[in-house]
């Protein structure tokens, strides 16, 4: 079993050469870079979310065959400064203990890891309503769901948490 091991934002910023600071609110996701987890669905929130809060940053640690797609899409959406992306992480904590949001996009999965390792760091998680997920989160209480694909309910939940301090804490909290 791995140790639950902490990075600091700056230890993590200067390894993966990031531009973040504390004022900045991160949201990630940590997946392989393929159609079935939604990865566009992420970007096209961010869109809506740097446009209303330019403090979000969002951070896509993974790789595989969309990531080439993916990248033309948030630069095509010019939210290249605001979405990030890791590549293939060795340590997927490293990622999660420097977000402030975990998100998954899946249109389908089973149970996902990530889910798991997002609240074993308190994190507030926004998921995709696929799978096993709703047997872990009850929308509204310690998480939000929302329907796979649906990027505009997606970014009102990001904006929701990343202006709610508190609310992030209580939702971390209670995942966990």
């Amino acid at each position: 079993k791995k140790s639950l091991k902490s990075y600091s934002r700056k230890e993590f910023s200067a390894k993966y050469n990031l531009d973040l600071d504390d004022k900045d609110i991160v949201v990630g996701i940590a997946a392989r870079l393929y159609p079935v987890k939604g990865i566009d669905t992420l970007i096209n929130a961010a869109k809506l979310v740097v446009e209303k809060n330019p403090a979000v940053k969002f951070i896509i640690g993974g790789d595989g065959e969309d990531r080439e797609s993916l990248e033309k899409q948030a630069e095509d959406l010019g939210i290249t400064d605001n979405v990030l992306f890791l590549g293939w992480l060795k340590d997927p904590y490293e990622l999660m203990s420097n977000v402030d949001i975990s998100v998954l996009t899946s249109i389908s999965e089973s149970f996902p890891y990530s889910i798991l390792e997002g609240a074993r760091f308190k994190k507030a998680t926004i998921s995709s309503n696929v799978g096993g997920i709703p047997d872990l989160i009850e929308s509204g209480e310690n998480g939000y769901l929302f329907n796979p694909g649906d990027y505009k309910t997606l970014a009102q939940y990001i904006l929701e948490l990343a202006g709610n301090d508190k609310k992030r804490t209580l939702m971390g909290e209670k995942i966990y």
